[in-house]
Formats: C-alpha cells, structure tokens, sequence
C-alpha cells in the first residue's frame, strides 16, 4: 500500500492497523517505518510520514500495552530461582541489555550504591581459589573433599554476578535502603535473565560477609558483598514452585473491621 495524497488519511489509519494487528514484534513495525520514510522521501511527503509514524507509536501503545503488562506481571509470576544451572550463559549482547535496563532499579537520590563484578569461563578458579581459602581460614582443620567442594562452588553455573553495595554517606538515605537498592538490581538482572529464556539463583552465606573474598575481589572497606547471582541455562525448566497467596502477606491497614 503506497501514500498518496487523495486517500492519505484513510490509507494510513489502515496501514497502522495492519501492521500493528499483523505484525507481533515491535521491531518489524520499526522495519515497516523505516520503509515508509523511505519511500516518503520519493514522494517528498514527509508530513505524510510524521504522522504516520505518530498513529503508529499511539495505536501500538493503545492496542499492546494492556497486553504487554499482563504478559511482564505473568513473567514475573512465574519466576523461579534454579540452582541447577548449565551452559550457555546470555551472550554479551543480551548480557548488555540486562544490565543496562537492570539498573533501572529504585534509586533514592540516585546515588547508584552499586558495582558488580561478572565472572565467568576460567576466571571462575579464580573465585574458586577464593573459595577454598576462605575454607581454610574459617576452618584450618577441614578435609579435602570440604576443600575440593568449596572450590566446585565457582562453577555452578556458567556466570556469576556479585552485586557490591558501595555506600555513600547522605543524610536521607541509611545504609540499608542502599542494600536494598543493590538488591533491586540484583532482583532486576534475575527476572531479565528469566525473559531471554535463562535462569538464576541468589547466593549469599558465609562467602558474602567472609573478609577474605572480600579482600579477594577488590572490596574496601565502605563495601559489602549483598549477593552472588549465578546465572546459566537451567537443568531442569520444570523445576516445582509452591504457590503463594498475596492474603497471605498483604493486608490493609488499619483493619477496621
């Protein structure tokens, strides 16, 4: 279907209309726009074009957006955590889009309270080593197969993402709540991963408040380890999860019934 100046009005509404009823991906819209624009300049009708691209973007938003917040809340409804994990890890482009839209979390101040670490192929003996050294600082007594396990620790899945809460002193914002924001990251990366069809599972223990890891990885003193975020393709997709009932632990206050 072409532009022209007769039928433009009519001809456009219809074209939003099918590509956005046909067309389930927002990058084959984007595809479409950009063949229009060029086929527009041809014409030399760029208002043409401009508006076209406006009704798209409002029609997409007003035909998929109550759809694409059911499809987030299911995505996040069925979460789980999988500590069975294997080969392969997302790519570094994925990798990338995770990380910059995890950061997105709540932010008070925006003090971004944050950095991480991401270890992964043969720099996993590396935390491995740290591993066992904090084995054998905690317990200079322990036997081999306590060490060989600690150092087995480091490959439980093809990627592990520390997450460091590296605070910063304000007035308005304690401690805790830069935990917490470390934390949404953390919880933000998990669910990304979720959506690209990978799965996680958050480490904490005694490896996370161990000074010797922490003097291992770099850490100064302001910092705290919040969590180890390991990170593959899981071993068993079909992996069990108890339902939880929001009744359970939501409730309205005050209760004056």
């Amino acid at each position: 279907m072409l532009v022209n100046e007769v039928d433009y009005p009519f001809s456009t509404s219809l074209l939003c209309y099918t590509l956005l009823t046909g067309c389930p991906f927002y990058k084959a819209i984007k595809r479409r726009q950009i063949a229009l624009l060029a086929r527009a300049q041809e014409l030399r009708f760029w208002s043409h074009a401009v508006c076209y691209l406006t009704l798209t973007e409002r029609l997409f938003g007003m035909i998929l957006g109550t759809k694409t917040g059911e499809q987030v809340t299911q995505l996040i409804g069925d979460r789980r955590s999988h500590p069975r994990l294997e080969e392969p890890a997302p790519d570094l482009e994925v990798l990338e889009s995770i990380f910059s839209a995890s950061l997105r979390a709540p932010d008070h101040m925006h003090l971004r309270p944050w950095r991480f670490l991401t270890i992964s192929g043969d720099d996993r003996k590396n935390l491995g080593e740290l591993f066992v050294d904090h084995c054998k600082d905690s317990n200079p007594s322990a036997e081999q197969k306590e060490v060989d396990g600690a150092y087995a620790k480091a490959f439980r899945a093809p990627l592990i993402v520390i997450g460091i809460a590296a605070y910063k002193s304000h007035p308005k914002v304690p401690d805790i709540e830069q935990a917490i924001a470390v934390g949404g990251v953390m919880n933000n990366i998990g669910l990304a991963a979720y959506a690209h069809g990978f799965g996680s599972v958050w480490r904490t223990g005694a490896y996370s408040a161990s000074q010797v890891i922490k003097l291992g990885l770099g850490l100064i003193k302001s910092e705290e380890i919040i969590g180890f975020l390991y990170v593959g393709t899981p071993a068993n997709r079909d992996r069990h999860v108890r339902p939880l009932a929001a009744d359970d632990f939501f409730s309205v206050w005050p209760n004056n019934g």
